[in-house]
């Protein structure tokens, strides 16, 4: 958290966030999503690296789903069109499906 709100206090123009919530256990966690929500709604961008998209969604109006490095699968839209029947998780699920992860 002290992190997060470091990374903040001189208002950048862009913040970039890598795998924000790892580590961190269920209460913190809420915490930090909220606080990044809070970001994006006073206007903030913000590139956020992260393994749970479900965390993000909510928030994000574009998305890229990455595979050793590359990117595999591109969203852009509102956040509720992310949210829909092409959204994150489930894109990315379909990687996963594709790739024969899971």
């Amino acid at each position: 958290r002290t992190a997060l709100a470091a990374s903040i206090l001189h208002r950048p123009e862009l913040v970039l966030l890598d795998e924000p919530t790892t580590g961190l256990d269920i209460a913190v966690r809420e915490h930090v999503v909220a606080a990044i929500r809070d970001m994006a709604t006073a206007g903030h961008s913000m590139i956020i690296s992260t393994h749970h998209p479900e965390e993000i969604r909510e928030i994000a109006t574009e998305a890229v789903i990455m595979r050793a490095g590359r990117i595999v699968r591109r969203l852009a839209g509102s956040a509720p069109e992310l949210r829909g029947i092409d959204g994150i998780v489930k894109a990315a699920m379909a990687v996963i499906r594709e790739n024969g992860d899971g």
